[in-house]
């Protein structure tokens, strides 16, 4: 928690302020990670679905969609094998 206080330019109080505990704090990541998945992914299936795509193909561009922003997100945190490793 010191370190990620330090990095967000916070005291590590002023985290504990905002998260009660690291199992808060991570839960709060992982809920906007999936938010921002689930966006890239209804983006792609409307796209897919405005330019007259059938069901199978708005399925694979949403799910094509979730999986990229997903794994964009972990190749681009310093901590990617770690995490690829969990």
């Amino acid at each position: 928690m010191s370190q990620i206080a330090e990095e967000a330019g916070l005291t590590r109080q002023a985290l504990y302020h905002h998260y009660s505990s690291k199992e808060a704090l991570f839960r709060a990541v992982v809920e906007q990670l999936h938010e921002c998945a689930y966006e890239a992914e209804a983006a792609a299936g409307l796209e897919q679905e405005q330019a007259g795509g059938g069901l199978a193909d708005i399925l694979a561009a949403q799910i094509g969609a979730r999986f990229r922003y997903l794994i964009e997100c972990v190749e681009e945190s310093p901590q990617a094998d770690e995490l690829m490793s969990e």
